[in-house]
C-alpha cells in the first residue's frame, strides 16, 4: 500500500488543515482539508511522492490548475491555490464538491432516464464550450470527469483537467502524435494521435 503524501490533521502551507481522504488515482490523492483562515471548506490533490520528482508531471498539474482558473465558468471546478509541500509534492487546492460523479451515479443506478441524462449531458456540453472558448480542450471527458453537485443547488462540474490541451497559447504539455485519455471515452480523431 502507497504512503499518503500528507498526514491527516498536517497543515498545509500553513493554512490548509488536511481531514480526511477523498481518493486515490495512479497521479496523486485528493483530500478534504480546510482553509483555517477562511473557515472554508476544500479539495487538495497531491502528486504521490515517488512522481513529484518527474517535471512533466509537475508541470501537467501545473497546466490542470491553469486551465481551470483560465476558464471562469461555474460548470468548471473552482482552482483557488497552487504550491508545492514540504517534501517538494505540486498540490492544487480546489472547491469541495457535494455530490458523486456520474461514473458513481451509473454504478449504482445503471441507467438514468432520458431526461436526466440529457439536463446532465447539456450542462456538460455548457461547461466543454466554456473551455473551448478559452482555447482549451479537455482530452478525458468521461463519466468519473463530470461531477454531479448536490449542495448548495444540483449541478454538473467538469474537473480534472490534466491532460487538458491549451490550442491558443505556449501551455500545450503534451506532444503532438501522443495517444492521452481514457480509450473507452476517446473520439476518434484522439485515438488516432
Amino acid at each position: 500500500m502507497r504512503a499518503l503524501p500528507l498526514q491527516l490533521g498536517a497543515l498545509l502551507a500553513g493554512k490548509y488543515r488536511i481531514d480526511a481522504v477523498l481518493g486515490t488515482g495512479g497521479m496523486g490523492t485528493v483530500f478534504a482539508a480546510e482553509n483555517i483562515d477562511l473557515g472554508r471548506a476544500v479539495a487538495i490533490k497531491v502528486l504521490h511522492d515517488e512522481l513529484a520528482q518527474d517535471p512533466d508531471l509537475a508541470r501537467r498539474l501545473r497546466q490542470e490548475a491553469r486551465a481551470a482558473a483560465t476558464i471562469g465558468h461555474p460548470g468548471i471546478v473552482d482552482v483557488l491555490d497552487l504550491g508545492t509541500t514540504d517534501s517538494g509534492a505540486p498540490f492544487i487546492v480546489m472547491e469541495r464538491l457535494d455530490g458523486e460523479s456520474l461514473g458513481a451515479r451509473l454504478a449504482n443506478r445503471q441507467r438514468l432516464t432520458p431526461a436526466s441524462a440529457v439536463g446532465i449531458l447539456l450542462k456538460a456540453i455548457e461547461a466543454l464550450a466554456a473551455a473551448h472558448g478559452k482555447g482549451i480542450i479537455h482530452r478525458d471527458l468521461k463519466p468519473d470527469n463530470i461531477f454531479l453537485t448536490i449542495h448548495p443547488q444540483a449541478g454538473v462540474k467538469l474537473v480534472d483537467f490534466g491532460i487538458s490541451k491549451q490550442v491558443t497559447s505556449d501551455l500545450t504539455v503534451t506532444t503532438s502524435g501522443v495517444v492521452m485519455g481514457t480509450p473507452l471515452y476517446m473520439s476518434p480523431a484522439q485515438a488516432s494521435g
